[in-house]
């Protein structure tokens, strides 16, 4: 049958920020009152699954009214089912933001208040070849494009993933192994730089700083009881970086010549994740450990990132609920004379409540404290900034055509 849902929403929601610019010395409190219409469209049949959804949050500062802004947030999805066997789909989304701390919870980065334009999307497939065996490709491609480049590097990313999954039938309980391979290009398109030769005592300049990954993974996802999942990736990466560099005045025979050519460095390292994973009755928790390569929104380069994820929820009554999420990143970069050192860990700690007056009404409360410690080169002491974080939201959305 054909399921046509129209759900406008609207949300209030008022923070107490102790430390709104997550600064290390400059500590400053203010209330930030959001205010967030949204509007969702979905439409469900036999063959396709497609959403659409549009929010623009009204960020207003009681003190610091330079940083009043609108963040608009708009996505759509579709999956449409080809026959028994294929399936394809694909996402398209644009997000306008602001706030400083817009990707602390996915990546620990800090960001400043500078406006970016993000877009990304992605199309994928996949293909049941039998019962036991299916095979999926998919590309993703997202921009980061800042308002101000002074003090931001704009990104593009082109990636592409295919792999296969099979059920192994001699286990007594159900078991997925899987292969897959990753291709990633990042490309830093208004980077430039410069530093210093000290084999010819020259200063030459950089830019068209580009980076390739590919990642090879092997896994599986099994059920180890009814209620407890366990999936393992494991595998390696070869990550390569090409830039140009420039020498103005580079030693000639007769005199300095201008010179500028391609330098390619390669580097190697492991990538993978565990989950485990539980679903009962009242309660759900999950458990992540990963590592993989990283880019912080805004910079230039690559880094190492290792992240730690953990969440539970709890269901109380029919109406009240509490969850619990806590993560740490690490992410560290050596050896790196032209773009630079990074040694960053972040972590945050997220208890809150929320209370259901009906299906389509309720009201959350939360706090959240977060920190980030800081190593830089040539500083005898680490950089070390914390924030504590309040809230509460009234949310409220009503279904048309149920």
């Amino acid at each position: 049958g054909d399921d046509f849902k129209l759900i406008p929403s609207i949300s209030f929601r008022q923070e107490y920020n102790d430390n709104v610019f997550f600064d290390e010395n400059n500590e400053e409190a203010d209330f930030i009152t959001i205010i967030s219409p949204g509007l969702a469209l979905k439409e469900r049949t036999e063959r396709l699954n497609a959403e659409v959804t549009v929010r623009f949050d009204n960020n207003t500062y009681a003190k610091n009214d330079e940083l009043d802004d609108w963040d608009n947030y708009c996505k759509g999805r579709i999956l449409y089912q080809l026959s028994e066997k294929l399936y394809i789909s694909s996402e398209v989304s644009y997000t306008r933001d602001s706030r400083n701390d817009r990707d602390f919870e996915e990546t620990g980065q800090i960001l400043g208040t500078d406006v970016r334009e993000r877009r990304d999307g992605s199309l994928a497939g996949g293909y049941t070849i039998s019962e036991m065996t299916s095979v999926f490709a998919s590309y993703s491609y997202l921009l980061d494009d800042f308002e101000d480049n002074e003090d931001n590097i704009d990104s593009r990313l082109h990636s592409a993933t295919i792999g296969l999954e099979h059920i192994l039938s001699y286990f007594t309980k159900r078991t997925l192994a899987r292969i897959n391979y990753r291709y990633d290009r990042y490309d830093f398109t208004d980077y430039s730089s410069w530093g210093y030769d000290n084999t010819i005592n020259q200063v030459y300049t950089i830019d068209d700083l580009r980076y390739q990954n590919s990642s090879l993974t092997i896994g599986a996802s099994r059920e180890l009881s009814e209620v407890l999942d366990l999936v393992i990736n494991m595998g390696g990466r070869c990550t390569g970086r090409e830039t140009r560099k420039t020498y103005p005045g580079y030693p000639a025979d007769f005199g300095y010549r201008v010179v500028s050519f391609e330098e390619k460095r390669y580097d190697w390292g492991g990538v993978g994740d565990i989950t485990l994973s539980s679903t009962g009755e009242y309660t759900g928790s999950s458990l992540t450990v990963s590592q993989d390569i990283g880019q912080e929104s805004g910079n230039a380069g690559l880094h190492k990132t290792t992240s730690l994820r953990f969440k539970i929820n709890r269901r109380f009554t029919e109406e009240l609920q509490g969850d619990l999420s806590a993560s740490l990143f690490l992410n560290k970069r050596d050896g790196d004379e032209d773009i630079g050192d990074l040694d960053k860990l972040s972590y945050y700690l997220t208890p809150g409540i929320r209370y259901n007056f009906t299906r389509d009404f309720f009201v959350r409360a939360s706090y959240s404290f977060s920190r980030v410690n800081e190593k830089e080169e040539n500083m005898v002491n680490d950089i070390d900034k914390t924030r504590n974080l309040f809230f509460i939201e009234l949310r409220y959305q009503y279904p048309f055509f149920e």
